[in-house]
């Protein structure tokens, strides 16, 4: 039987589509994140945990792996993510199964962020934003009926460690 990472896991970028790749490429590596959740009610939480990108099939893909810190693995959740040229588009699926989560999203560049809608819920979108080289924000927006208006429910500031940062650089053929 095959190592099922190493049928996985790609070196970077796929050849020649580089700059398509760039969107979400530029995590790949290891992050931080201090996650704030806003329940309403003031039943806000504040939870420490990481978020793990890497190269998938061929360097076609991205996926990553989003956990709590302590939490058992079959509480993490993870993403796909691959770019379909024909479309301009990226398509997503984020899955948390011991949370009961799946959803399917597209996502584009709007500006300097990255938005992702969700499938078949205009009321929803995740976005990633105030992109840095070793830091991002990330939020997920809902709208809200009552108020008209967009509310940030979840918000994870998230902070490249420096586990993994050189896996980043080498996989888009840059140095660090």
């Amino acid at each position: 039987m095959s190592d099922l990472s190493a049928l996985l896991v790609a070196a970077g970028a796929f050849p020649g589509s580089e700059k398509e790749m760039e969107l979400y490429g530029q995590f790949v590596g290891t992050w931080d994140v201090l996650c704030t959740c806003d329940f309403g009610n003031a039943r806000s939480r504040r939870i420490k945990g990481e978020w793990h990108f890497f190269w998938i099939l061929g360097g076609r893909g991205i996926q990553d792996v989003l956990y709590e810190k302590d939490l058992p693995k079959d509480r993490f959740g993870t993403t796909i993510r691959c770019y379909y040229p024909a479309e301009h588009i990226w398509k997503l699926t984020w899955f948390q199964p011991g949370e009961n989560e799946y959803v399917n999203m597209t996502g584009h560049k709007v500006g300097d962020d990255i938005v992702q809608t969700v499938t078949g819920d205009s009321n929803s979108v995740w976005r990633f934003t105030e992109i840095q080289k070793n830091s991002f924000l990330w939020y997920c927006e809902v709208f809200d009926n009552v108020c008209n208006c967009w509310k940030i429910v979840q918000k994870m500031e998230c902070t490249r460690s420096n586990e993994l940062q050189a896996v980043y650089t080498a996989g888009m053929g840059r140095s660090s």
